[in-house]
């Protein structure tokens, strides 16, 4: 015998678990941080300035 009585109880188990998690990611936690992405969308505009300013960044 094991922990679960049949399969159907572990694949509820399993998909509650995994939606409590895509839950948490998609509202609380980021794998870009906001500053991170306006420094890509200033890159997009201006390549030569973005440069500029990631290497005043590092020298901080």
């Amino acid at each position: 015998m094991g922990i679960f009585p049949n399969d159907e109880a572990v694949t509820r188990l399993v998909g509650a678990v995994l939606t409590e998690q895509s839950e948490e990611w998609a509202t609380g936690r980021r794998h870009i941080s906001l500053e991170s992405l306006q420094r890509l969308n200033a890159a997009e505009l201006d390549p030569a300035q973005t440069l500029a300013q990631l290497d005043e960044h590092e020298a901080a």
